[in-house]
């Protein structure tokens, strides 16, 4: 007997709502990401309640620890070498504690991270203590972002963001949260993932390998030409008045002034 496959619609729709895991963060990726990009103020939320309990007794706690900062920061009582290799052990120490809470805080907020699709839908679920699942519709993303810093550069990942229309009631949306519904972040990505997930959201062959035409330079000067002008209107209208300086000044100034005017309003 000759087997046939089931196109039933009923068959049609099981496979279309099979759920199909797209990207997971590691415990790594998520250190990674507290390092790269400040999450401390995740942390400091969450201490808020405690501030006056902190701030009263932080001096015991250092104190405690060996750590006398009225005497260690005491600039009579050392020499200035000492002073400031004080001062820069205090900064690295405090940044240390700033990149520590950050890390902690990534890892509350995108712990067992995971985004998946499902039909026409994005999901995503991550959380610690408290779960988030985040959904959106392909058909309204609008907008893929791909940010990067300096130390994004250097270990070579990237934060993506899928952004959809705003056009929402005010009750939908969570204006500067992470877990805003009109926004889905895919934190610390490689740009491998990054490119593999903005052609799945967009059916794009090839988005990755577009070449983007870089904005004039003459776009930067006339940035930074507008600042100056009105100072040399004041010092043209000085050397009018008073006329201290030679001509051959006066001619360099003029021109110097014509010219970035010229930058600024000629396209």
């Amino acid at each position: 007997p000759l087997s046939s496959q089931d196109d039933s619609p009923a068959s049609t729709k099981t496979q279309a709502d099979q759920e199909t895991l797209l990207n997971e963060r590691s415990l790594m990726d998520l250190v990674i990401h507290g390092i790269s990009n400040n999450r401390v103020w995740i942390f400091l939320g969450f201490l808020a309640p405690f501030y006056n309990t902190i701030g009263e007794n932080i001096g015991a706690v250092l104190e405690g620890v060996g750590i006398d900062i009225i005497a260690y920061l005491d600039y009579q009582s050392q020499s200035i070498g000492l002073f400031v290799l004080h001062v820069l052990s205090l900064v690295m120490l405090i940044m240390l504690v700033i990149v520590t809470f950050s890390v902690v805080g990534s890892i509350f907020v995108f712990y067992n991270y995971k985004l998946s699709r499902l039909g026409d839908r994005y999901i995503r679920r991550s959380g610690l203590l408290t779960k988030h699942e985040i959904s959106m519709r392909l058909s309204r993303i609008q907008i893929a972002v791909q940010q990067q810093d300096w130390l994004d550069l250097i270990i070579g990942r990237i934060n993506l963001r899928f952004e959809q229309n705003t056009s929402l009631p005010a009750g939908g949306r969570q204006a500067g949260s992470i877990n805003n519904a009109s926004k889905l972040i895919v934190p610390s990505v490689t740009p491998t993932q990054s490119a593999m997930l903005i052609q799945d959201a967009f059916d794009v062959k090839a988005f990755s390998s577009i070449v983007f035409q870089r904005i004039s330079k003459r776009f930067i000067f006339r940035v930074l030409a507008f600042p100056i002008l009105p100072i040399l209107f004041m010092i043209n209208t000085l050397v009018l008045k008073t006329s201290e300086l030679d001509v051959p000044v006066w001619s360099f100034l003029l021109a110097l002034n014509i010219i970035l005017v010229s930058l600024v309003y000629l396209r």
